[in-house]
């Protein structure tokens, strides 16, 4: 640390003008948010986050040059403020077309539903057209499993004891989000 005060004293000295360094300081700081906000919303695999650490860092060292005081203030504000400006980051990167394709795929089908509630829903309105129809159990349900109705498999509950595979079944209720089944005959 000693040392690397005395080539920062030894650098301001010799330079003359010591307001650049603190000019490139606040420039490469700008940088550094100009790189963390395109990390934000350009896929780069890290680059870009490695560029704005190395940015924040040639900042504090041009800090460094300028005064050792300077330098320990932007280390210090630099060392508090980068928690905060990561949560604030991932907090606008997740409500960001990106995040959303990326967390939960495509989101250009506008007929997909956004939440996990919307597929719910949607999944129980689907089961629910089913009530009524028949089909044919393809496990044994004891008193779950496996029935096959208009070319789908579904997970099925036998609505009273057991029904063995292959027997003709009708659907009686959807419970949750699964189907309640009884012998037919």
């Amino acid at each position: 640390m000693n040392l690397l005060l005395i080539a920062a004293d030894n650098a301001a000295t010799a330079s003359g003008t010591e307001e650049r360094w603190v000019i490139l300081g606040f420039v490469l700081l700008a940088l550094a948010i100009v790189f963390f906000a395109a990390e934000l919303f350009i896929p780069s695999g890290g680059l870009l986050a490695t560029l704005c650490g190395v940015s924040l860092l040639g900042s504090v060292v041009c800090f460094f040059v300028h005064d050792w005081r300077w330098g320990v203030v932007a280390a210090s504000i630099y060392a508090a403020g980068a928690p905060a400006a990561i949560v604030f980051g991932l907090k606008v990167w997740a409500v960001s077309p990106l995040a959303r394709r990326m967390i939960l795929g495509d989101d250009s089908d506008p007929a997909a539903p956004t939440s996990p509630r919307a597929a719910a829903a949607a999944r129980r309105e689907q089961l629910q057209r089913l009530v009524g129809a028949e089909g044919t159990a393809v496990t044994p349900l004891r008193p779950v499993g496996i029935v096959r109705i208009q070319g789908q498999r579904v997970d099925a509950l036998a609505d009273t004891g057991l029904i063995d595979s292959g027997a003709r079944v009708i659907v009686v209720e959807v419970i949750d989000d699964q189907i309640k089944v009884r012998e037919a005959g």
